[in-house]
């Protein structure tokens, strides 16, 4: 289900009635509650739990759920009541709607008690049609026991965010989240699939083959994802030792050493640049020549029936006067516009009929050429700058692959000149740093 609506009332922050509206938008399926300590965020969290199962499931204080100030203006002798209303939507899209409602009284001394027969109510409606046993529909649909996974309290994420160390924080994650009974679940299953998976090989041994080569795929599937977290291990030591022999480059003792290792630094930052650079130009490129292509393959055809719209632009066919239709139903009818007889008129009839035979078929869909003969001058006129913007494009990446392929020269150089340098401990860096550079890239692939 996807919470739309909650309403409350008078439960406690919430004095007289409150309405927040949830999204609904798939694109923007976040709703955002924004407020200090104590605003009453949680408050709505209970209110829900409050409503589906009568209780508050959520940091509980020993605080009334009523609220104070609605307590203070109720007369004694009187009575108040506290309601919550969630409205939801289920997967086949039927509103359902969640109420409860609790009512207070007031005694002479001032007490305020609250009775779980007169005026504790809870219903639920399916498409404003009441459903019969809402507990039940609770139960089946939203259990208690499993509260948690439909309502999930933020604020546990503070010891999510305390903790430090990759591993500790995915534990962190599954012990709020409960994730550990999915995960225990899910291994379950794929072990009972797997028994009967080798069942299937007595009953059919081609499904059973197929099944059997599954498995393995999975199995091939876990070891490549094992070493691929090893990879990833091994790629962030490569980088922390790589930033480690950096730094150490730039304290030697040496003015020359320094400025060479600051420039290939910069250098190589230069370079990430430049091939991105290179590869926005190469896809816009790219993504114009698929723009064109329809037109430039398609232009011969294109131009050729612009240049028959056209002449009969210049013959005066389009737009058509008159269609050859027109002129058609005119003789067959045998009446002129003008509303003459062409039976007693032989002359407006043969005047007609030259007419008829003058007039081009393509007048009957004159519109219709006209239109696309606008259309068709638009995309001829797109092909005006075609030259112009690729020939810019492909300058722009020769400048950019010339510029990367002399940064990767003098990025060489510099290793060269660093490399021979006189220093021991900078000729050991060096290769410490080449080697982790080679150890980085093999774990990146």
């Amino acid at each position: 289900m996807i919470l739309t609506s909650l309403k409350v009332k008078n439960f406690r922050q919430y004095k007289d009635e409150v309405r927040i509206d949830f999204t609904k938008d798939p694109e923007k399926n976040f709703t955002i509650l924004q407020g200090t300590n104590g605003a009453g965020k949680t408050t709505l969290l209970n209110a829900i739990t409050w409503c589906l199962y009568g209780e508050e499931l959520h940091n509980v204080t020993d605080d009334p759920i009523y609220n104070e100030i609605v307590e203070n203006e109720t007369e004694r002798g009187g009575n108040f009541k506290v309601k919550v209303e969630v409205e939801a939507l289920n997967k086949e899209n039927d509103v359902i709607t969640f109420k409860r409602e609790l009512q207070f009284f007031k005694e002479q001394n001032g007490k305020i008690f609250d009775s779980i027969y007169d005026g504790n109510e809870f219903s639920i409606y399916k498409n404003n049609d009441p459903v019969s046993h809402p507990t039940l529909y609770v139960d089946s649909n939203m259990p208690k026991d499993i509260e948690e996974y439909f309502f999930f309290d933020g604020e546990k994420l503070e010891d999510y965010f305390r903790e430090n160390t990759g591993s500790v924080i995915k534990k962190s994650v599954f012990e709020i989240t409960q994730l550990k009974l999915l995960q225990r679940l899910i291994n379950h299953l794929d072990e009972r699939r797997r028994y009967f998976g080798k069942k299937v090989r007595d009953i059919s041994p081609n499904t059973g083959a197929i099944e059997q080569q599954i498995i393995l795929k999975e199995d091939s599937i876990a070891t490549n994802d094992d070493l691929l977290k090893k990879a990833i291990k091994q790629r962030k030591i490569a980088e922390k030792k790589i930033k480690k022999y950096t730094n150490d480059l730039k304290r030697v003792d040496s003015t020359d050493i320094k400025n060479l290792q600051i420039e290939r630094e910069r250098l190589k930052s230069e370079l990430k640049e430049t091939d991105k650079d290179i590869d926005e130009l190469e896809k816009e490129k790219a993504d114009f020549l698929l723009e064109m292509a329809p037109i430039i393959l398609t232009f011969p055809t294109l131009k050729k029936t612009l240049n028959e719209a056209d002449k009969l632009k210049e013959k005066g066919f389009i737009p058509a006067k008159y269609k050859k239709k027109f002129l058609e139903d005119l003789i067959e009818e045998g009446k002129c516009i003008c509303g003459i007889n062409l039976s007693e008129n032989e002359e407006c009839k043969k005047h007609l009929e030259d007419l008829w035979e003058k007039t081009s078929v393509l007048t009957n869909i004159g519109d219709e050429i006209g239109t696309e003969h606008a259309s068709i001058e638009n995309l001829l006129s797109k092909l005006k700058n075609f030259r112009e913007k690729q020939k810019r494009i492909g300058k722009n990446i020769r400048r950019l692959k010339k510029e990367r392929e002399d940064k990767g020269k003098r990025i060489k150089e510099i290793s060269l000149l660093i490399k021979d340098s006189e220093i021991d401990k900078v000729n050991y860096i060096e290769e410490m740093l080449e080697e982790n550079e080679r150890l980085q890239k093999s774990k990146m692939r």
